[in-house]
């Protein structure tokens, strides 16, 4: 599973691993880890602390073939993800 939208002009991508096929890092160094500068940086900018909401839709097995044709199949999740650090 992987999500990407845009944070103040750059691309984030957020990836579930180990269960994403977009995981494919077995290289410790390639993985991002916050450091307490990171953590000091985001506590003094609050105006970075940002909510998303995104509906994700996930393709099912057609109950039947009208399901299928018609692109019905789908099951809907709405999540919500906060960026925040401090408090």
């Amino acid at each position: 599973m992987m999500y990407t939208g845009s944070f103040y002009g750059n691309q984030l991508y957020i990836i579930m691993c180990p269960f994403s096929p977009f995981c494919l890092t077995t290289d410790p160094a390639d993985i991002y880890k916050v450091t307490q500068e990171d953590v000091k940086y985001a506590t003094l900018h609050p105006f970075r602390n940002s909510y998303f909401t995104k509906t994700l839709a996930q393709r099912m097995p057609p109950l039947s073939l009208e399901d299928e044709v018609n692109l019905l199949n789908l099951a809907y999740s709405k999540i919500g993800i906060t960026l925040t650090v401090g408090g």
